[in-house]
């Protein structure tokens, strides 16, 4: 079954259906075969043409600092315009790095209403004493009263790192600070502040030593860059009998914006409904309405949040947020090397020996027997995030002592060797491989760990039999890496194999081989679609260029 539609004064966001789409005059979706008392629906998004950008704030200082507020709450020196260095013509925003401990405000004079797809871009030139003196962005959502940081709503330009803990108002926080080597534009997405009347203040804080010369800030543009984007579900749906006609309903809907974040951020790959997504984060992606999977990838020394139900509605921001915990570390050791298994509460993990990255907590580290020497005692271990603990089983000499009976030997490779994390049933046992490993006999899961730009093999059943070696090999899949940027930054979709990815940029792992990589229209242009080979464990970069 299919649906043709007229979408009027909208075009198809090319790739965007959840089912085979041809776009033309009309919008012809194929739903497919429909059975008796059977439904097929499809989704997709449109960009309405008739939206044209409004902008909210342009400002080049060639006036001065005539649509600001300038405040000093610590030390002499404050904001200013002047002509040192500009991005535009001939003036700039500045303020120096003193050699004294400062706090210099530059606040918009009035709350600014946020709209559909608001975008703060800046351009800048920093040189601060590393670390210790810098400058930051912050808004205000109550006309100034309390202000927070934005270090979260940058999608390109954002803070190089975070400052020492000194006397500077801004001591410990992420900031702009060091060199920046010239001019940069930084670009902030305030699509969670939809709605809100927002003040926004650009403010250096300085330490009590060693000065530098500062931060210019020039042509500072907050506008509502784009059109609305509207999603449509067309559904099919047929009688129990086929003396009724079959009925095809249609539905637009704006779509909702969902953003995702790690906590703290780890480059995860992120996946939604099973879909390679982007690593880190998504950036306010504009979705279709409806209830999704969104799963995190495992991240080497963290514990992976369980995936999560995201629901978008029309003209909502959806924010999910997965929360990493930090392991620590265990390194068991036999004293002199013996091929004794190791349990941790009871469950055997390796024999010899093994280190692996476990959940802070306390454990119970045991030891199985060796023929002809005396078994040490167990252990109790409290093991930290961060931090590494190491238990020693020592066997001393014990002649005629029976070694253990009746068990089996399970060994475990990593093809290519991956310190992938290898479970039993679900117990974390070792990583890169297990070295015959004794297990009473019978069924076990083994599973494998994700590995950055690898995809791990599906989890398997193997048999322990009694006097007998068990081997399993966990074959992963070499990815590339694929970069796309849009230059300068878009909060444009970017579609990969006809898949929305994440808006404004992604760097993602995915199959090695051809891939076709599209953008959708964004400010009145649309790059060509770009076809792109990946080779295994190799970066490739893909430009969406903006005139």
């Amino acid at each position: 079954m299919s649906a043709s539609l007229d979408l009027h004064n909208a075009s198809y966001v090319d790739g965007s259906a959840t089912c085979p789409a041809v776009s033309g005059t009309t919008l012809d979706l194929q739903l497919g075969d429909v059975g008796p008392a059977g439904s097929a629906a499809c989704r997709f998004l449109a960009r309405v043409t008739t939206a044209a950008t409004e902008v909210l704030l342009d400002d080049d200082f060639e006036s001065g600092l005539t649509s600001w507020a300038v405040t000093s709450p610590a030390g002499p020196d404050q904001w200013s315009a002047v002509s040192t260095d500009s991005h535009s013509p001939n003036n700039s925003a500045f303020a120096i790095d003193s050699i004294t401990t400062s706090d210099q405000q530059m606040t918009t004079t009035s709350p600014i209403t946020m709209g559909t797809s608001t975008v703060l871009r800046f351009w800048h030139r920093y040189d601060f004493e590393n670390r210790y003196d810098g400058g930051v962005v912050e808004i205000s959502e109550d006309g100034g009263t309390t202000w927070v940081g934005t270090q979260n709503l940058f999608v390109s330009g954002g803070y190089p790192t975070s400052l020492f803990s000194t006397s500077n108002p801004l001591s410990g926080r992420p900031a702009f600070t060091g060199d920046s080597g010239g001019w940069k534009e930084s670009v902030l997405s305030l699509d969670p502040y939809q709605g809100f009347d927002l003040m926004f203040r650009f403010r250096v804080g300085t330490d009590a030593s060693v000065g530098a010369p500062g931060w210019w800030v020039d042509d500072v543009r907050l506008a509502n860059e784009v059109g609305a984007i509207v999603s449509g579900t067309a559904t099919a749906s047929t009688p129990a009998t086929t003396s009724q006609p079959a009925q095809l309903q249609t539905e637009i809907h704006e779509g909702g914006l969902l953003r995702v974040t790690t906590d703290p951020p780890v480059p995860s790959q992120i996946t939604l409904d099973g879909v390679r997504m982007n690593r880190w984060g998504l950036n306010w992606l504009r979705v279709a309405p409806g209830s999704y999977e969104l799963c995190f990838s495992d991240v080497i020394d963290w514990t992976a949040p369980p995936c999560q139900t995201v629901v978008i509605e029309d003209g909502t921001t959806t924010t999910a947020v997965g929360t990493f915990s930090q392991r620590g570390f265990l390194r068991v050791e036999t004293s002199p090397p013996v091929p004794s298994t190791i349990t941790i509460d009871g469950e055997p993990a390796d024999d010899w020996g093994l280190w692996i990255d476990i959940d802070p907590g306390n454990y119970e580290v045991c030891f199985g027997a060796v023929a002809d020497y005396a078994t040490p005692p167990c252990q109790q271990v409290t093991v930290s995030a961060g931090a590494l603990e190491t238990v020693t089983g020592s066997f001393t000499p014990q002649p005629g002592s029976p070694g253990p009976a009746g068990h089996g030997l399970l060994r475990a490779t990593t093809s290519p060797a991956l310190p992938s994390m290898i479970s039993i049933n679900g117990n974390p046992a070792d990583r890169w491989g297990l070295d015959w490993v004794k297990l009473a006999p019978g069924s076990y899961d083994v599973c494998f760990s994700d590995i950055h730009l690898y995809v791990a093999p599906d989890c398997r059943t193997v048999e322990v039999v009694a006097g007998q070696v068990t081997a399993t090999e966990g074959v992963f899949e070499q990815l590339g890496d694929l970069r796309v940027v849009t230059a300068p930054p878009q909060p444009s979709t970017i579609y990969v194999d006809g898949l929305p990815r994440d808006a404004w940029g992604l760097w993602t792992d995915l199959p090695v081989g051809d891939h076709i990589v599209c953008f959708e229209g964004w400010a009145g242009f649309t790059p060509p679609c770009e076809t792109t080979t990946l080779t295994a464990l190799n970066t490739t970069i893909v430009e969406g260029t903006w005139p």
